[in-house]
């Protein structure tokens, strides 16, 4: 059966490595992430390091990860290296 992770539609806090760190201010309006990009997120002082692993690409809220980020668009491009070719 699947896990809890599998099951998450966001993705998930991380323990790994980062792949790459963004600083979101109240000006940022989107967030662009690759599906399996793991990145440390700094918003208001505070870091979450979090692994996009979704199910499709449909946009989604950042404040769904992280509360009090509300007018953030989280936007996911599909990982080159698990498309068919």
């Amino acid at each position: 059966s699947p896990t809890a992770n599998q099951l998450a539609p966001y993705g998930y806090a991380a323990t790994k490595v980062a792949d790459r760190e963004v600083t979101l201010t109240g000006a940022s309006k989107y967030l662009n992430v690759t599906r399996l990009e793991t990145i440390k997120i700094n918003y208001a002082g505070k870091s979450v390091l979090w692994t996009f692993d979704t199910l499709g690409t449909a946009a989604f809220p950042i404040s769904q990860v992280i509360p009090g980020t509300d007018g953030i668009t989280v936007y996911v491009a599909e990982n080159p290296a698990s498309q068919g070719g």
